[in-house]
C-alpha cells in the first residue's frame, strides 16, 4: 500500500484543457501531503496574483501567461506505487530509487543532492543531471 498522503500537481498551460502533470526533467514531482503542494503552487505564478477555489485545491493564475502555468490543482492521493493504467509513466517498485518520481524538495530546495560541474554550474543528481 503507497502512502496515502501524497499528492501530486495537474498543471495547465495557455490552451490545455486537460491538466499535465508537474515534472522535472521527466520525473513527476511528489509531495509529502497536499498541504506541501498548496504552499509550492504560488512559485508556479512567477509573481503573478493568485485566485485559489474554495477548497484550496486549484489555483489560476492572472494575468495569462502564453507560455506559463496559468492553472494548476492539487492531485491527492497520489500514488507512485499504484499508478492507474493508461498513465504514460510506471508504478515504482518498492525499496528501490524511485526513476519516474522525485520528491519536491529535490527540486525547489537544495538537500545535498546538487553537485558542483568543472564549470561551476550546479547538477541536481535527484533528477539525473550530470
Amino acid at each position: 500500500m503507497g502512502h496515502p498522503d501524497y499528492a501530486a500537481v495537474g498543471i495547465y498551460r495557455s490552451g490545455q484543457a486537460r491538466p499535465s502533470l508537474l515534472s522535472a526533467n521527466g520525473k513527476v514531482i511528489v509531495f509529502d501531503t497536499p498541504q506541501m503542494a498548496r504552499h509550492v503552487l504560488p512559485l508556479l505564478g512567477g509573481g503573478r496574483i493568485a485566485a485559489w477555489d474554495a477548497d484550496k485545491e486549484t489555483v489560476c493564475f492572472t494575468p495569462i501567461d502564453p507560455q506559463g502555468v496559468n492553472r494548476a490543482c492539487i492531485l491527492t492521493g497520489y500514488d507512485p506505487y499504484h499508478l492507474p493504467a493508461g498513465l504514460p509513466l510506471r508504478s515504482e517498485t518498492r525499496l528501490r530509487a524511485w526513476r519516474n518520481h522525485v520528491m519536491w524538495q529535490h527540486v525547489f530546495a537544495d538537500c545535498g543532492q546538487m553537485r558542483r560541474r568543472v564549470d561551476g554550474t550546479f547538477a541536481n543528481t535527484a533528477l539525473g543531471e550530470n
